[in-house]
């Protein structure tokens, strides 16, 4: 694509994120559908609109956009913010017990924690 449709995009994006953190999903779903729809293979588009997405209830949409954004990045898949987002879509389509096993999961061994750069990352309490 040109750097003009990158542009846009990014703009699209980012009043996108505005109109989604002022409480005002619905607007924030309009922009961000139209630039998935100019650039389908940015994830960081996709993980906005699904965040969009929830907050509209559009649970089985935004379903649909994590299915899409597992196959553009699978590595992306055990962040736990992504499984938040799918246990929450899961939530809205009624699927309580899909959404808390979603949220449970343990990340694939090998994945380093999440923490802040430099700083380690909150050992878990035990039970």
């Amino acid at each position: 694509m040109t750097d003009a449709t990158d542009d846009a995009v990014d703009l699209m994006q980012c009043l996108g994120f505005i109109y989604l953190r002022h409480g005002q999903p619905y607007r924030a779903v309009v922009l961000l559908i139209v630039a998935a729809q100019a650039q389908p293979n940015r994830p960081e588009v996709l993980r906005t609109l699904c965040g969009a997405l929830i907050a509209a209830g559009m649970g089985q949409q935004a379903y649909d956009v994590l299915d899409r954004l597992e196959l553009l990045a699978p590595k992306l898949t055990q962040h736990p913010m992504m499984r938040l987002m799918r246990a929450r879509a899961l939530l809205l389509l009624g699927r309580t017990e899909e959404a808390r096993a979603t949220f449970r999961a343990a990340p694939p061994a090998g994945t380093p924690p999440v923490g802040t750069p430099g700083k380690p990352a909150p050992r878990a309490r035990a039970a």
